[in-house]
């Protein structure tokens, strides 16, 4: 049969006349040493160039002019951190706006623990309002405002998100005066000075003390510091044992405890303090049958003795 060499029919087991391919596959072969596998189609014979085949041919070609198929590999990488990096931005700035909005607004404020102060004076004194947003307010300043009080011996403030502050404080009880000059220095058990009053409280008052120091929330300062500390001792004692002294006098060696204004208990700080349950009992017996003037000397060893009031 007569034509050129294109138009004679593909012989068995010979490849493709695709000239391009044919170099590529030849350069193979000459690099490797070995020619590569070619085509087959599902009968077993020579088909038309797989895709995988062909992308192999071009790497190795690219392979064969200098290029690196690791750059894209880089390229893809730094592509993929970029995203990721977006949507961390993306995903912080969502979250971000979301603390911030109106659902975390302050709604409520809860107050605990408060006896002396209202629960508004103690919001008052802490700073905070309802609608500011619970994440801006300064836990530690607002403990911090309240510790400056010195009816407060501690305090704590928590968020119970989404909208409410909890503030708990501990108080300072008022337990004694004393007097200087017009003004009742009132203390708690432990003689800290907690606030100055132009009324006499109802508390115990102590009396024959020379006030050389009062600064609110620091420790009163007396001349007769013994005295002071002996009557703090029997004030903390008494109250204790379920007893109050209208008035304290500590001018010497013996105490003498007002009950009423003309009932008096009288002894050695040590004495009153070590017979308080016997001298309490006595009391009721004195209350039960309506005497109110008279005076109970304490002693050592369950020693008491009623001298009653001459009339």
């Amino acid at each position: 049969m007569g034509g050129t060499g294109k138009g004679k029919a593909r012989r068995e087991g010979e490849p493709p006349q695709n000239p391009d391919l044919n170099a590529a596959l030849r350069e193979m072969e000459e690099r490797s040493g070995a020619a590569p596998e070619p085509p087959y189609d599902r009968d077993g014979d020579m088909g038309e160039p797989r895709a995988s085949d062909v992308l192999d041919v071009l790497d190795a070609l690219d392979e064969g002019q200098g290029q690196k198929p690791k750059k894209k590999k880089k390229k893809r990488k730094k592509k993929r951190y970029l995203l990721k990096f977006f949507i961390f931005c993306l995903a912080a700035a969502a979250l971000y706006y979301f603390v911030n909005s109106s659902f975390f607004d302050v709604r409520a404020i809860a107050v605990e623990g408060n006896e002396y102060y209202t629960s508004e004076q103690i919001i008052e004194k802490a700073g905070v309002k309802a609608g500011n947003n619970i994440f801006r307010e300064d836990l530690t300043g607002v403990k911090r405002a309240l510790m400056e009080d010195p009816y407060i011996i501690s305090a704590r403030v928590r968020r119970d998100l989404p909208g409410t502050l909890a503030i708990s404080v501990n108080e300072r009880k008022e337990a004694a005066f004393l007097k200087d000059g017009k003004y009742a220095i009132i203390i708690d058990e432990n003689g800290l000075a907690l606030r100055k009053s132009e009324t006499a409280p109802m508390l115990t008052e102590l009396t024959n003390l020379d006030v050389t120091a009062a600064e609110e929330g620091k420790a009163l300062e007396v001349e007769q510091n013994a005295a002071f500390a002996d009557a703090l001792a029997l004030m903390r004692a008494a109250d204790a044992g379920g007893l109050y002294f209208k008035r304290i006098d500590v001018s010497g060696i013996v105490v003498r405890a007002h009950v009423y204004d003309h009932l008096i208990c009288e002894g050695t700080t040590e004495n009153l303090i070590g017979n308080m349950a016997r001298t309490k009992s006595l009391l009721e017996q004195l209350d039960g049958q309506g005497i109110q003037r008279g005076t109970l000397k304490v002693g050592s060893d369950r020693y008491i003795a009623w001298q009653p009031a001459e009339e």
